[in-house]
């Protein structure tokens, strides 16, 4: 699930936009939307925890007005292997795909 939302940068979903206004939310007034970016990394980068990650699900889930969203899948390879990160841009395409958008 790694690749640029467009060539452009260009978020034709808002999947992104929406992702981003989420991030700032769970980490508080510390952090304006413009300070994350596509290629940040949400525990190396932006050092989110565990469980800011499940906070992040929820403020998703109720902004896209949607039940929950299969996030654990982004976690976890199709051969098995556990990911202990992933970039910002993932979830995003992740959103664009499970909510009718084009990533």
């Amino acid at each position: 699930m790694t690749r640029p939302l467009s060539s452009d940068n260009k978020d034709p979903s808002g999947s992104l936009e929406t992702v981003v206004a989420a991030i700032a939310q769970v980490m508080g007034p510390g952090t304006p939307p413009h300070r994350v970016r596509p290629t940040d990394r949400l525990g190396a980068d932006l050092a989110m925890s565990s469980l800011a990650v499940v906070r992040l699900a929820g403020i998703l889930q109720k902004r896209l007005g949607r039940g929950p969203l299969p996030l654990h899948t982004l976690f976890v390879k199709p051969d098995g292997t556990v990911l202990h990160d992933i970039r910002v841009s993932d979830l995003a395409e992740f959103v664009s795909l499970h909510t009718g958008g084009t990533p």
